[in-house]
């Protein structure tokens, strides 16, 4: 059943790295997949749970992808890298991040699972970076990593609503509005 499963969302996330959300119907994906109409709808039983466990599967790829090509450079060119190669996939696949983020939010009245799951993972990612910089001495002992974690991801998150909200911001505007935070955030670490 998971193999299923995972075969519906691999032909899914294949599509929506080339035509966003325009590929993501459930029919075509029974047909190339070979899963039954009764399983795949008991997996995804709408169109948006599909489009949400798409759009987790991508971002997660693309949030492992960047933590593992992270440059040997600084914390701060490190945390810049980071946002930046979310902010590029958001501006990349604007119309569905717009679907799926603003989505959450307005339905429920905040972020929602799985992205509160994906804020989260982010946040965990950044702790690590500030304790490896403390261990190394490059931040000061004392730093609550965990305090600047959260708001180096509140940063993250302006930078993303920038993005939905405005045709006029690209990546590199967020990054241009963002970058300044950061800096401002490590200046007391240090």
């Amino acid at each position: 059943m998971a193999e299923q499963r995972e075969a519906l969302l691999a032909a899914a996330s294949a599509r929506f790295q080339v035509s966003e959300l325009a590929g993501l119907e459930l029919d075509s994906l029974i047909d190339e997949t070979g899963v039954s109409r009764e399983k795949a709808q008991e997996f995804f039983p709408t169109r948006d749970d599909l489009i949400r466990a798409v759009y987790e599967r991508v971002l997660v790829g693309m949030a492992q992808d960047s933590f593992a090509k992270l440059p040997a450079t600084g914390l701060q060119e490190q945390l810049e890298y980071l946002l930046r190669c979310r902010y590029e996939f958001i501006a990349r696949h604007k119309q569905s991040s717009r679907h799926v983020l603003l989505g959450a939010i307005s339905e429920h009245g905040g972020w929602r699972d799985p992205f509160e799951d994906q804020f989260w993972r982010f946040s965990i990612q950044v702790v690590a970076l500030l304790q490896g910089a403390k261990r190394a001495g490059k931040i000061n002992a004392t730093a609550d990593e965990a305090l600047a974690a959260r708001a180096f991801v509140s940063f993250y998150l302006t930078g993303v609503l920038l993005l939905l909200r405005s045709e006029k911001i690209d990546a590199n505007g967020a990054c241009e509005f963002t970058f300044p935070l950061v800096n401002a955030l490590l200046t007391p670490l240090r």
